[in-house]
C-alpha cells in the first residue's frame, strides 16, 4: 500500500507536471484510472497533502496499491543503471557478444564485484539467452595454438555449445573448445560476395567453418579448401558441412 493522489482526468497532465516538479511522483508505479473519470498517481514520501489539495480542488489523497511498472525487454542500459555506476554502462553494453543463445560478456576487473548482477540483468532483458558467460583473459590465454580462451558461466544453463545462424548458414559452435567470433560476420559476407564461380578458395584457420560455409552459401560453384589444426573444431566443421548440405568444401586437419 502507498499514498496516491486522485485528480479529475482533465487535471491529469497538470498534476503530473506539478508532481514531477516537486519530485513527489513515484514513477515506479503504474498510473491508475477510475471509471468516474479520475486519474491516480503514486506519491513518494515527503509530499505535502495540503499543498496538493489546494493546487487541485476536488482531489483526494488515498491509500492504494498500484502495480509496479515492469522493465521493457531489451532495455539493458536501464536495468544496468540500477546495478553499476552510470559511467560504466556503455562499457558493458558494447562488450558482449551473442552466439546463438549464449551471451559472452567482457567485464573489466574494476566491475568484478558486480558480475553476477550484470549477468542477471542481461538475462532478464534478453529472455532468449539461455547462457550468460564471461570471457576471462585474451584470445589464446587457454591454448595459444588453438586460440582458445577461458570462460566462466555466470548464470543460465551449464553448457558452452549452441547453434549459431548467419547469412542463411547454421553452425554448431562450442566456444570453450573452438575459436569463434560473431564480430567477423560482415567480413565473411564481404568475402563471400567477392568470390567468383570456379575459383579455388583457401581458408586457413577455418575453425568450425564460418568462412567456408558462408562462401559456399553464396558461391556453390567454387572449390573451398579449409585448413584447421584444432581437432575439436575439425569435428564441428565436419558436422556443419553435413548440417548445411555443402558439397564444395574439402577439409584438411593439420597436425604437428
Amino acid at each position: 500500500m502507498g499514498q496516491t493522489l486522485k485528480v479529475k482526468i482533465e487535471d491529469g497532465e497538470k498534476a503530473k507536471k506539478f508532481l514531477q516538479l516537486k519530485s513527489w511522483l513515484d514513477t515506479s508505479k503504474v498510473v491508475g484510472k477510475t471509471a468516474q473519470r479520475y486519474l491516480i498517481f503514486a506519491l513518494k514520501e515527503g509530499f505535502k497533502a495540503n499543498v496538493l489539495e489546494k493546487q487541485f480542488p476536488g482531489s483526494r489523497i488515498e491509500s492504494k496499491s498500484l502495480q509496479a511498472i515492469r522493465e521493457k525487454t531489451g532495455d539493458l542500459k536501464k536495468t544496468l543503471s540500477k546495478v553499476i555506476p552510470t559511467k560504466n554502462i556503455d562499457e558493458i553494453v558494447s562488450s558482449f557478444d551473442t552466439i546463438g543463445d549464449i551471451a559472452v560478456l567482457q567485464i573489466p576487473p574494476k566491475l568484478d564485484k558486480f558480475k553476477l548482477q550484470i549477468a542477471h540483468a542481461l538475462k532478464r532483458t534478453h529472455p532468449s539467452l539461455k547462457v550468460i558467460a564471461r570471457k576471462i583473459g585474451k584470445v589464446g590465454s587457454k591454448n595459444e595454438t588453438y586460440r582458445l580462451t577461458n570462460y566462466e558461466i555466470l548464470t543460465g544453463e551449464k553448457r558452452f555449445d549452441t547453434i549459431y545462424k548467419e547469412h542463411g548458414v547454421s553452425m554448431k559452435v562450442n566456444i570453450d573448445e573452438s575459436y569463434f567470433s560473431p564480430r567477423s560476420s560482415s567480413e565473411r559476407l564481404r568475402v563471400a560476395r567477392l568470390t567468383k564461380p570456379e575459383e579455388n578458395v583457401l581458408v586457413m584457420f577455418a575453425g568450425v567453418g564460418p568462412f567456408p560455409l558462408v562462401i559456399s552459401k553464396f558461391q556453390p560453384n567454387c572449390s573451398i579448401w579449409a585448413i584447421e589444426i584444432n581437432p575439436k573444431a575439425v569435428e564441428l566443421l565436419k558436422e556443419n558441412v553435413r548440417l548445411n548440405h555443402v558439397g564444395n568444401v574439402k577439409l584438411f586437419q593439420v597436425t604437428f
